[in-house]
């Protein structure tokens, strides 16, 4: 039996909700540089297929609204946000091409540094 890890999908691009920690990409005291915010990566695409749908935990939760039919699965959704305060983490929606090798990597490096959580992900 194969087993995949990563992304992989047959569509051109897939889906994800993730939190990410707001506390740990601080800027360095002494030269003031930070790690590029993955939110402003997405929004710089021009593949056609990565997008940034929703940035913040309301803009979520309404594009979830809007684009989930199955209520079931829509209240799952709904109760995986809850525990992620808004204070220390911002809630972000967006599609990654599945040719977009980059962001696909930045997120996985986000996920391992437990900078990041997927809270759901989808093709």
């Amino acid at each position: 039996m194969k087993i995949r890890n990563g992304f992989v999908s047959n569509s051109s691009s897939s889906s994800f909700i993730i939190a990410i920690d707001t506390t740990k990409n601080k800027p360095c005291k002494c030269c003031g540089r930070k790690d590029p915010s993955i939110i402003d990566m997405i929004d710089g695409c021009n593949d056609g297929d990565t997008s940034l749908k929703a940035e913040t935990y309301r803009d979520v939760l309404l594009k979830i609204n809007e684009d989930w039919y199955d209520c079931e699965t829509k209240k799952e959704l709904i109760e995986k946000l809850k525990p992620y305060d808004k204070k220390k983490w911002n809630i972000v929606s967006f599609n990654v091409s599945y040719h977009n090798e980059g962001i696909k990597e930045i997120l996985d490096n986000m996920v391992s540094a437990k900078t990041a959580v997927i809270i759901n992900s989808y093709d």
